[in-house]
């Protein structure tokens, strides 16, 4: 939009616009959304993430094609509504540890063939889980939300996180999150689940 469509915007004053807006909400549920989306308090805001997170949570049946691609863009609006509705970077780490656990049901339901939904979570989400980390004042509530989330990692996405530490971790950050990972796998019984502990405390390391 250029400067003179907006000044002359703004010349037609809030009421004009406000009902402009209100036209547009019953053509675009797009448009509503956004509109809730500014009128909605911060709280607000994150109650609306969870529903639509828990809403992915409970998919059922199988999607592939263009289903997968309605999908795709789906989890980038919710990624978006996290970007510009949470300044709370204690609060973003939460919610975007919150959308990586959505992996186990997508990937399980969808064919990811095209690749299109595990590069939203190793690179849209990643890329935002650290933008929120970078800003993260409380260190033990990242470390502790970081370890939680990768211990485990069904569908091979949320290593992308570990992988990525040294944007948000500093040395000893890393170090200690490393040992966790290492004492784990210690205790751990399963070939599996050993190698990926392994992996995650050998990644960390590797970037000390």
């Amino acid at each position: 939009m250029s400067d003179t469509t907006k000044s002359r915007l703004v010349k037609l004053g809030a009421d004009t616009l406000a009902g402009a807006l209100v036209e547009l909400i019953q053509m675009s549920p797009e448009t509503q959304d956004m509109v809730e989306r500014l009128l909605a308090s911060p709280e607000e805001r994150v109650q609306r993430v969870r529903e639509a997170l828990l809403e992915i949570k409970a998919m059922e049946g199988q999607y592939e094609g263009d289903d997968v691609e309605e999908l795709a863009d789906e989890l980038g609006f919710v990624l978006d509504d996290i970007e510009t509705s949470v300044e709370d970077p204690e609060i973003g780490v939460t919610l975007m540890a919150e959308f990586f656990e959505t992996d186990e049901t997508i990937f399980e339901v969808c064919d990811d063939a095209s690749g299109d939904l595990s590069d939203i979570f190793t690179e849209d989400a990643r890329d935002l889980f650290t933008s929120f980390a970078c800003r993260c004042s409380n260190r033990k509530h990242l470390a502790d939300t970081l370890f939680d989330l990768t211990r485990q990692d069904p569908y091979g996405v949320r290593g992308a996180l570990i992988d990525n530490a040294w944007e948000f971790l500093d040395h000893q950050g890393l170090e200690s999150l490393s040992q966790r990972f290492e004492a784990l796998r210690q205790k751990e019984k399963g070939d599996n689940e050993a190698w990926h502990l392994e992996r995650c405390a050998y990644s960390l390391a590797d970037q000390l």
